[in-house]
């Protein structure tokens, strides 16, 4: 018990977080509440949980980490698996935040080419910070990428040798996502019934996947002290890329969004028929295990609280692989419906 009460002084957690007593936030719930209130008593936002923890957890770096680890094994010759599973319990991780904030951004349903608007993306996993390119002024952050197939995608030992961890990191470190947003839907429509919660409502966000192309099978796999891990490399696999045919013209390419939210991916709708801003935090962890197949009654909580009923299976957060990137796309469907967007802002946690 020693051990815990030191390592909870050194990363600024109770005891009594270790032994069960301090209640956690669930990992499958959704904080939901209009931005203009004072309090989070507003219940009809459809809140299914609450963080109301009195302490503030450190956010370490990589060297914070690092250093954790190092001061535990000349102390007590941890195994590398003890040690990092420690770390795991105690949620010590780095993590990158990537936010925009240039809001109101309205997304009108009812017209293909306005009803699907990209928003944000995340630094690549196991990276400090976005790769930058000089020679292409576009923002990397909220710059969609071009629709391409992927072609190939980099070896494990590129990444590794490209952030050059002296640690190397895991090919699946991804830990935790938090997506924080603040939208509202145009106010009315719908069925009176379901005014104020998640259902009938028709504006939501979902979470895609990019990945970086090394090029095709013939090209030779780039093995410079620098590799192209710029904007232009950027592949979406989720929306997927389609070729689009056209009478007498070369196919070109596009994303397929489908009519209906993929259960998979949808991180939030909006508030049915609520004007004010309401912000919702939703979190997606590796160890999440709600069976989306049913039989699992967190599946109702997940409805209540208007998130995808595949999303709180963690299989999205344990499938991401080094240099994985997350993005957020906002959707409106039908004629009148409207998604104004005001914030969005995603953390992604690792294991180092």
């Amino acid at each position: 018990m020693s051990l815990f009460s030191a390592f909870g002084n050194i990363i600024g957690r109770p005891l009594s977080w270790f032994t069960g007593a301090f209640e956690s936030p669930s990992h499958a719930t959704t904080d939901g509440h209009d931005s203009d209130s004072d309090t989070d008593a507003d219940s009809d936002a459809g809140t299914v949980g609450s963080d109301n923890d009195d302490v503030e957890p450190h956010e370490p770096s990589i060297l914070d980490v690092l250093v954790i680890k190092a001061m535990l094994n000349k102390a007590l010759a941890l195994p590398p698996e003890l040690l990092n599973t420690i770390l795991d319990l105690a949620e010590y991780w780095p993590h990158t935040t990537t936010e925009w904030s240039g809001g109101p951004l309205s997304i009108f349903g009812g017209g293909r080419g306005r009803e699907d608007v990209f928003l944000l993306r995340s630094k690549p996993l196991g990276f400090t910070k976005a790769p930058d390119d000089p020679n292409l002024p576009l923002d990397y952050e909220t710059t969609p990428s071009a629709p391409q197939h992927l072609h190939r995608q980099h070896s494990l030992e590129t990444f590794q040798d490209t952030i050059n961890s002296s640690n190397p990191l895991l090919e699946h470190p991804c830990r935790k996502i938090v997506f924080t947003i603040r939208s509202h839907d145009q106010g009315w429509g719908g069925e009176q019934p379901h005014h104020g919660t998640y259902e009938g409502s028709w504006t939501w966000f979902d979470a895609g996947l990019e990945k970086f192309d090394a090029g095709e099978e013939t090209e030779e796999e780039d093995n410079s002290d620098s590799p192209n891990f710029t904007l232009t490399k950027l592949r979406s696999i989720w929306p997927e890329v389609v070729a689009v045919s056209r009478d007498g013209a070369a196919d070109t390419y596009a994303f397929h969004h489908e009519l209906l939210a993929d259960q998979g991916h949808k991180i939030q709708a909006n508030v049915l028929a609520r004007r004010p801003f309401t912000d919702h935090r939703v979190e997606w962890s590796w160890t999440d295990d709600i069976d989306p197949s049913g039989g699992d009654a967190r599946l109702e909580q997940l409805v209540k609280a208007g998130r995808g009923t595949g999303t709180g299976n963690g299989e999205f957060v344990r499938n991401l692989t080094l240099g994985d990137v997350v993005t957020v796309w906002g959707r409106a469907r039908f004629p009148a419906w409207v998604n104004t967007v005001e914030r969005v802002r995603i953390d992604v946690y690792w294991a180092v």
